[in-house]
């Protein structure tokens, strides 16, 4: 259905469509907060590696 030959009565399919939207958006932002655990998880990961070397004299 295009929305064209609508009866004033009837709703145009834009709630699925914001549906999905907010579906992938919501995907998104878990995606961005994974990788900022994982960059908050490296810093620290870093700082103990750089710590390591320096103590194992090389």
């Amino acid at each position: 259905m295009t929305g064209e030959h609508l009866d004033p009565g009837d709703t145009p399919e834009k709630p699925p469509k914001l549906k999905k939207l907010s579906e992938s958006s919501l995907r998104a932002s878990q995606k961005q907060q994974k990788i900022n655990d994982l960059l908050a998880i490296k810093r620290p990961l870093g700082e103990c590696w750089k710590t390591f070397e320096s103590n194992r004299g090389t």
